[in-house]
């Protein structure tokens, strides 16, 4: 008699979108203990890296460095990784990221959602 695997509850820490987004990917998909923990990794890279995006939006990506010289704001760097850092896991999961998030830019900008066909 096949047994409904119990639901876990998102972590208290993560966003309510990313708190969203566990939930609907642990309805659709059974993973491990250790699956989960790697998911969990995963959301909190998209969390760190929707802050990220909000201080770009708020900051611009150029900011006064030393001296007054012009220079990338640190939230491009921290964006730009947290973004990798999510794809790679949710990769390493199996999961298809182009169905889960919006595509966006380098500076938040939506640049049209993917869609996995086929």
């Amino acid at each position: 008699m096949a047994t409904t695997p119990k639901l876990r509850k998102a972590p208290d820490h993560l966003s309510p979108e990313a708190r969203k987004l566990f939930t609907s990917i642990l309805k659709r998909y059974e993973l491990e203990d250790e699956e989960v923990a790697t998911l969990v990794l995963a959301l909190e890279a998209f969390d760190h890296a929707a802050t990220a995006r909000r201080r770009l939006k708020r900051d611009g990506q150029i900011i006064d460095g030393p001296g007054g010289r012009p220079m990338a704001h640190p939230s491009v760097t921290i964006h730009r990784d947290c973004l990798t850092t999510w794809s790679r896991l949710m990769g390493q999961l199996g999961l298809p990221v182009e169905e889960v998030v919006d595509a966006r830019n380098s500076r938040g900008h939506y640049a049209g959602k993917r869609v996995k066909r086929g």
